[in-house]
């Protein structure tokens, strides 16, 4: 990685290091207890999306979009202290061909889905598995049985988009995490950030787009917004029903830790004879919409979508071919 000092950090790619990925999807890697530990309500998710998310490594295509920030350790070995992860999609609304002027741009990232990061996680994987269709290849198996199909309804307004086969012409952001310790160290978000920018700048994309959680101090990377404006970028849209997660009333009160039957029983007494009511919990950013009949509750999370141009300074028109994201970010 260009140097043996103690701490040294260093951002590679999965496609520069693909014997990084056990630490991307290893439980109890201390990354992954964090964010299972920050965002429990996960288990809540539709299991496609969890899919989606668990297989991005999967994709040849997706690994110089999945970052590691790696340091070495003391003695020789590394460890992985934070991570980025994006997906690349083709977006209909974005006309024409490289290079893209941004008078087009702009336009066309007003129409991302409402759905944000389920939306577009959904998206990307499945064009991605269209493409690997049309040259004879298939889909991970991993993947399952509730994947290929939509789960949202934001999800069957974009499905057709899903299915297409073009080249991605969009990156998405869909992680940036990193350990407490290390976050104010060298600003370590930031430099993920700009590695992302700097990986759709060396795929040719116009634009970096993120769905950011409306409640960035409840995600891995506080102050997430005001990183990303700092970074140049620019608030696009909302996404209202961006992560949407349900569950019956043990898994809400497990994973809320309150007593969803008692806030159930106040909200149906306060609206008696409705099908279906709104249920407040501390913390949620929107109230959970409870089926009396079913006694199940669906709980939209919404995002910002905010969108990185690239100003590419050299840009024949054509694709270059991707640099190194360990040369192009370095040391930390």
């Amino acid at each position: 990685m260009g140097t043996s000092q103690p701490d040294a950090v260093t951002i590679v790619s999965l496609r520069d290091r693909p014997d990084l990925w056990p630490q991307f999807t290893d439980e109890k890697h201390p990354v992954n207890k964090m964010m299972e530990a920050q965002q429990p309500m996960n288990d809540l998710s539709h299991s496609a999306h969890l899919a989606y998310f668990e297989n991005l490594g999967s994709f040849d295509e997706f690994r110089q979009y999945l970052l590691a920030a790696v340091r070495r350790t003391a003695d020789g070995g590394e460890e992985m202290v934070g991570r980025a992860q994006a997906a690349p999609f083709h977006w209909p609304d974005l006309q024409g061909a490289p290079p893209w002027q941004h008078d087009t741009v702009a336009p066309a990232c007003q129409g991302l889905p409402q759905g944000g990061f389920s939306t577009v996680l959904a998206i990307a994987v499945n064009q991605a598995v269209s493409r690997r269709a049309s040259s004879g290849r298939t889909a991970p198996a991993s993947l399952g049985v509730d994947a290929g199909s939509p789960s949202t309804a934001d999800e069957h307004v974009h499905w057709a988009t899903a299915q297409l086969s073009e080249p991605p012409n969009l990156l998405s952001a869909l992680e940036v995490a990193v350990l407490p310790e290390w976050r104010r160290l060298a600003d370590l978000a930031v430099r993920l950030i700009r590695a992302l920018r700097q990986a759709a700048d060396d795929s040719g994309f116009p634009a970096l787009v993120v769905p950011l959680a409306a409640d960035a101090q409840a995600r891995t990377c506080p102050g997430a917004h005001r990183r990303h404006v700092q970074e140049g970028a620019t608030i696009v849209r909302t996404a209202p029903a961006s992560e949407v997660f349900q569950g019956d009333t043990q898994q809400w009160s497990h994973y809320t830790q309150q007593d969803i039957s008692g806030l159930v029983r106040e909200a149906v007494q306060a609206a008696p004879g409705a099908p279906v009511v709104d249920v407040y919990f501390r913390g949620g950013m929107s109230p959970i919409r409870w089926d009396v009949e079913k006694s199940w509750g669906v709980y939209a999370e919404p995002n910002v979508w905010v969108r990185h141009d690239i100003k590419h300074s050299a840009h024949d028109g054509a694709k270059r071919a991707p640099a190194r994201e360990a040369a192009a970010v370095g040391e930390l």
